[in-house]
Order: structure tokens, then C-alpha cells, then sequence
């Protein structure tokens, strides 16, 4: 059993982010008795469900001279909590760039460091959760060392396409909330590119009575960043707008509250084969038809 991480997804149905949590809690407590249970301790809800797990199952602690095989920890931070319940699994960021990561850290007691071909730094969680899971299944830690390099994401993932144009586009639209939103948007802006980032993003859906609240907050996350056009779907389009326009941006903005085909087909021609675009939103929104539209490149 492996809860990744808590955020504000599901808000709709749940109301916060305190009962997103013990709903993925459920999982924990319900679980056969001899599963092995996966625990992210960097990320505080994740961390008390450790806790509560730990309690209630004292016998599966590790300790100083034990191992256990039925608990696994990871974090990519190493604080006070994490050094006193050491994580099984640690990995740090070394650099990244469009088309890698370079991690290092341990799995177990084994220490390495590789290139994935993931982007974005957000994705160490993953693969620390992956690996977690593959040590669960009986992979020993030089077996998932050599194998990280091979890991890739899925469609709509973090999957970078070439286009028509010769740009760069992330196509990263499978699913959004807000900490999703803002990991894609800051690891995008670290790039380092010759040409302009463009932006294509949607409606983060279930979001309840918080729409509003984390839609102006997007707006104003993208918009204090180094876009030359930043493009909005979605019904929440006016609280986007409002969070852009509290910023300085200046450049090219436009919104709207349903998908227009000409969304993808007006910038089309000003591409640039050294320009970058991100297009990020909940599924339901479909923003593969701008992918569509912009015309990908098999390679």
C-alpha cells in the first residue's frame, strides 16, 4: 500500500484537505495486516498516517539491528524527523534538465547515482515510491539502482512531443490539482531555453467551493513567470485572469471559459522551433486537442 503524497485534489467530494487525507488513510487502515505499507515522511499528512500506522502495528518497526521487511520509508529530505526514522529509500536532486534528471541517494544500504529520463523535479517522489514499490515486490536495491534509467513516464505525463513547428512541447495534461499545477510551473520556468515559453493551461476540476480561491492563485503563479503567452480554458477562466493580472505580466494573455479550436490554431504560426510549451489541466478538460492541433511529431 503507497499513499504518495496529500494535496488539494478532490476538494469537491471532500471539503478539505484534512478529509482528502483520512480518506486516503482508508487504505492504510483497512489493508491486510501482512501488506507491506509504503510511508512518504517528507509530506506531513503521509507522515501522521506513518504515525498512526506505527501505532497500530508496533511490531512492524524496524530497529537498530532489524530491518523491516512489511514497512518502507522514503523522503528526499533529511531533517530531524527523517534522520531519527531513518527512510529506507533516499533520493536528491543532483541537476535536470528538458530531457533528464540526475539523482543520487540510497536504497536500503546501497548508494547510487543515475540519469532518469523524466523531467522535472517533482518526480523524485515517484521514483523514490517506485522503487519502494519494487523492493516490496523483491527486487534488491542494486536490481532497481540499474533499472531506474529505464524508467519513462506515461501519456500525459510529464511527456515531452515534438510538434510541427520544431518546438518543444510538455504535454502534461492527464490530470491537475494545485500542487501539481504549481511543481509543473516552477520545474518549467528553471529551463533554460533560446527561444519563448508558452503556456497552455486548463480547469483544475474538483475543486469545489476552492475553485475560485486556486484558480486566482494559478493565475498569479504563471503570472509572475517568464511566459510570453499564457492561454486559460476553463470556467474558472475570470478568477485565472484576475491572479494574472495582479502580477506584472504584461505580454499575451488570453482566456476563455470553453475550448475554442482556434486556441491552439491562432499561435500556431508565430511558433518557434526553439520556443517551449507546457500544456497542464484536469483530464476532463481534453487539452490533447491543442496537442492535436499543433500537430505532433513522431520520432
Amino acid at each position: 500500500v503507497l499513499v504518495t503524497m496529500v494535496g488539494r485534489g478532490h476538494l469537491e467530494g471532500l471539503g478539505s484537505v484534512e478529509e482528502v487525507a483520512r480518506a486516503k488513510e482508508e487504505m492504510y487502515n483497512f489493508a491486510d495486516p501482512g501488506v507491506c505499507a509504503i510511508f512518504n515522511i517528507e509530506n506531513e499528512y503521509t507522515r501522521k498516517m506513518y504515525l498512526n500506522y506505527l501505532k497500530a502495528h508496533p511490531s512492524k518497526a524496524s530497529t537498530p539491528n532489524k530491518s523491516s521487511k512489511k514497512l518502507i520509508l522514503f523522503s528526499s529530505q533529511l531533517n530531524a524527523f527523517t534522520v531519527s526514522h531513518r527512510p529506507d529509500i533516499h533520493f536528491e536532486l543532483v541537476s535536470f534538465e528538458i530531457a533528464k534528471l540526475k539523482i543520487k541517494g540510497w536504497i536500503k544500504d546501497v548508494q547510487g547515482e543515475v540519469e532518469v529520463p523524466v523531467f522535472g523535479e517533482h518526480n523524485i517522489h515517484n521514483l523514490m515510491g517506485a522503487s519502494a514499490l519494487a523492493l516490496s515486490a523483491g527486487m534488491t536495491p542494486d536490481e532497481i539502482w540499474k533499472a531506474l534509467p529505464s524508467c519513462k513516464t506515461a501519456w500525459g505525463r510529464s511527456q515531452w512531443m515534438n510538434v510541427k513547428s520544431g518546438s518543444l512541447v510538455l504535454f502534461d495534461a492527464y490530470n491537475a490539482n494545485p500542487e501539481s499545477m504549481k511543481a509543473a510551473i516552477e520545474n518549467f520556468s528553471k529551463l533554460r531555453v533560446r527561444g519563448r515559453k508558452i503556456a497552455f493551461l486548463g480547469e483544475m476540476r474538483e475543486m469545489g467551493a476552492a475553485a475560485p480561491e486556486v484558480h486566482r492563485e494559478l493565475g498569479a503563479l504563471v503570472g509572475a513567470k517568464d511566459f510570453s503567452h499564457i492561454f486559460f480554458v476553463g470556467p474558472s477562466a475570470a478568477d485565472f485572469e484576475r491572479g494574472v493580472r495582479s502580477t506584472k505580466f504584461n505580454n499575451n494573455l488570453l482566456v476563455t471559459d470553453t475550448y475554442k479550436k482556434n486556441l491552439a490554431l491562432g499561435v500556431q504560426p508565430v511558433l518557434d522551433r526553439d520556443d517551449v510549451v507546457l500544456i497542464k489541466a484536469s483530464r476532463g478538460m481534453e487539452l490533447e486537442r491543442i496537442l492535436e492541433e499543433l500537430e505532433p511529431v513522431k520520432t
